[in-house]
């Protein structure tokens, strides 16, 4: 983990977070607050399982195995270890590392949900990728999937279905 230098600030803020440089014919990532890491760490805490393995996967790469070790978020023993006797306090873990990791999850948990969008978006095109209308370019919507692009009128029982955002009446395989 390497600290930036004022040559990587730009209008006195740093660089954001996933900002890639070459560093001595090694690749390395922004992870905030100036510090740039090795792209393999970066990639490894990208394609985490779930948040929680990425937090671990990030607080091992900001701190360290040997720090995580013999250290505590506050400082304080567990409950198990006061049990254990007399053994020498924790040291707490730096504020600004916990800040560090907590602002590359919320970078992380961002980009989580936008790919699901995106996974979203490509699903519905993929479905509905027969159902196009070449000479109107629109989508032909029968019965069996309307509920799927609007809302049906409950107050009217003539089967019209109706768009969620507009008041275009979605009807059978009509054309939208």
């Amino acid at each position: 983990m390497t600290q930036a230098s004022d040559e990587t600030r730009q209008n006195g803020a740093y660089e954001s977070i996933g900002y890639k440089r070459k560093d001595n014919n090694n690749i390395t990532v922004h992870i905030g607050k100036g510090l740039f890491i090795p792209e393999t760490n970066f990639n490894i805490m990208l394609n985490s399982s779930s948040p929680s393995v990425f937090v671990r996967n990030a607080s091992r790469v900001v701190f360290g195995e040997d720090v995580l070790l013999c250290s505590t978020v506050t400082g304080k023993h567990s409950n198990r270890s006061k049990k254990k006797g007399a053994i020498p306090a924790p040291t707490p873990l730096n504020p600004s590392g916990l800040d560090l990791i907590h602002a590359i999850e919320e970078n992380f948990n961002a980009e989580e949900e936008n790919s699901i969008d995106e996974e979203d978006r490509d699903n519905v095109s993929e479905k509905d990728e027969d159902n196009i209308d070449e000479d109107h370019q629109s989508i032909v919507v029968d019965e069996e999937h309307a509920n799927d692009f609007g809302e049906k009128d409950e107050e009217n029982s003539d089967d019209k279905y109706y768009s969620s955002d507009t008041e275009t009446v979605l009807n059978g395989t009509n054309n939208i």
